[in-house]
């Protein structure tokens, strides 16, 4: 049986996703339909590190989505879009 996930956001990641150029929102939506199913397996998610650790990032182009993956409640917390210069600050 598939698990479903909820998708939250957190108020950065969404305030980013609503100044963003339509193509990219479009692309984020897809993203978000791929987590709601299988948040973790996917060739584009990566377990993050160090100071990191915990969350994973999935990349859409040139732009990075780091998130929380919380098990106990299926669910997924977007923390932030932002570009690969920037994500990682």
């Amino acid at each position: 049986m598939l698990t479903e996930w909820r998708v939250t956001w957190t108020k950065t990641a969404e305030s980013y996703y609503k100044r963003m150029a339509r193509e990219y929102q479009q692309k984020v939506q897809e993203v978000v339909r791929e987590l709601e199913s299988a948040p973790s397996s996917s060739r584009n998610v990566k377990r993050l590190h160090g100071e990191m650790e915990g969350l994973c990032r999935y990349r859409i182009g040139k732009l990075r989505m780091v998130f929380r993956v919380v098990e106990e409640s299926n669910e997924v917390i977007i923390i932030a879009i932002a570009s690969r210069g920037d994500i990682y600050k």
